[in-house]
């Protein structure tokens, strides 16, 4: 399979959510990866733009997301990014599933959804203004 590279910018308003969704379904079903995997990579990358929206832009739907999704043989790589406030999602400790559930917690859990779902997650702030969140999910090897 030949490396392809796709792109979309888009404002931060939570109704183009349903826009990276689609996009990242696309991609990955072009990729050729099983639906279960597609399902797990849009996921995490609907809750990495959520936490865009909500945190990094408060909101604002003046805000910029790209993403770049480039597909090669044994990996489909997302990234994200965005011109917001820093925030490394990769420091983020491991949240008690058992007293979330048990205080009803609404939310929280985005962060440990990617890590659970993604095999790497790359973070980096440069020039004091850009974060680029990396979402990496290898193709399953068959023996």
């Amino acid at each position: 399979m030949k490396t392809t590279i796709n792109e979309i910018s888009i404002q931060s308003k939570t109704e183009n959510l349903k826009v990276i969704r689609n996009f990242v379904q696309e991609i990955a079903s072009n990729c050729m990866f099983d639906s279960s995997v597609i399902a797990d990579i849009v996921l995490s990358v609907d809750e990495a733009c959520t936490n865009i929206i909500e945190h990094a832009y408060s909101c604002d739907a003046k805000g910029e997301i790209i993403l770049k999704i480039e597909c090669a043989d044994d990996k489909i790589l997302i990234e994200i990014t965005d011109f917001g406030v820093e925030f490394n999602p990769i420091s983020v400790p491991k949240p008690n599933i058992a007293q979330h559930l048990a205080e009803k917690k609404s939310g929280g859990l985005g962060v440990y959804i990617i890590k659970q779902l993604m095999d790497e997650i790359i973070y980096q702030r440069k020039d004091e203004k850009i974060n680029k969140l990396t979402l990496i999910k290898y193709r399953a090897q068959i023996a």
